[in-house]
């Protein structure tokens, strides 16, 4: 498997879920994501799934700022 192989892997796994996925598996993918931008040195991937994984963060913190005040 080439280094773009494996970048395109998680990308497929995403288009092959039949509903929403949950977001554990959200940040996971992310996260193959990222890793696999590391692996390629694409540093703009990286960059936009940090800010990704950073505002999924807070909007997370923001909800159960809501649900436990």
């Amino acid at each position: 498997v080439t280094g773009v192989q494996t970048c395109a892997l998680p990308i497929y796994e995403l288009t092959s879920f039949s509903e929403r996925p949950s977001s554990d598996e959200y940040v996971d993918f992310v996260t193959q994501v990222m890793a696999a931008a590391n692996e390629l040195l694409l540093d703009k991937l990286k960059l936009v799934c940090s800010a990704v994984l950073r505002t999924f963060g807070a909007f997370l913190r923001s909800c159960l700022r809501q649900l436990f005040p």
